[in-house]
């Protein structure tokens, strides 16, 4: 049997931290002595290893992570709601602010052909547009948020 670089590398966490039984030991520093560039590699990572560990981020406890995931969905499930309106509002809007007449064979496509037709769609415009800004803000707001 033969044994390759990554059966050696899966054994060196075991070997670094002195938890390796004899068989191991020799097994690893017979590769290390066929091959002294891999043992470099080897122990420089090693040494890098506690160094990246005592640098790296703690972990928060459950409670804090649950807490953190619930208020970001209520974030973006506020979010979701504004853009839904902002939606509804305009493309209503401009659908009832269109007429179709049909007269003698032609049809024509008129944009506010009534009064209150006008009135209605006007409304509608500028409240989708009130809502589109609030969908803007609270998207900034929300980056903001996330990123605490």
């Amino acid at each position: 049997m033969t044994v390759t670089r990554d059966v050696i590398s899966d054994l060196l966490s075991v070997y670094f931290s002195g938890e390796a039984s004899a068989d191991t030991r020799r097994l690893v520093e017979d590769f290390f002595r066929h091959d002294p560039e891999f043992e470099r590699a080897a122990r420089a990572s090693a040494q890098a290893a506690p160094e990246l560990r005592r640098l790296g981020a703690a972990v928060p406890p459950g409670d804090v992570e649950k807490a953190a995931l619930e208020r970001v969905r209520a974030i973006l499930r506020r979010q979701r709601v504004f853009f839904a309106i902002a939606l509804t509002l305009t493309a209503n809007a401009v659908l009832i602010g269109f007429s179709l007449t049909i007269s003698d064979g032609h049809s024509q496509i008129h944009w506010g052909l009534f009064r209150l037709q006008r009135l209605i769609s006007a409304a509608m415009l500028v409240s989708g547009l009130v809502f589109w800004i609030l969908y803007v803000l609270r998207s900034r707001r929300t980056r903001k948020e996330i990123l605490k």
